[in-house]
């Protein structure tokens, strides 16, 4: 079994997204510059910033579940 390496990401936490049984988020990624879906399970820690952003269009993120196989990571 491949073991999965850690990452530190800046992300912008857009959606919340349940596909039973399991939550995601859907977010802008600083490091990839890209759409991207998070298991919220495999969240290890987090940290809320003062910095704010602009919450993009769900259409924007629609691909994600339109595909079926989402980027997870």
């Amino acid at each position: 079994m491949k073991k999965k390496t850690v990452t530190e990401r800046l992300i912008e936490p857009h959606y919340l997204y349940f596909n039973y049984p399991v939550w995601y988020v859907f977010a802008w990624d600083h490091l990839r510059q890209d759409y991207r879906t998070f298991r919220i399970d495999r969240i290890q820690d987090s940290n809320v910033i003062e910095e704010t952003f602009v919450l993009r269009p769900f259409t924007e993120f629609s691909h994600l579940i339109a595909t079926d196989s989402p980027i997870l990571l």
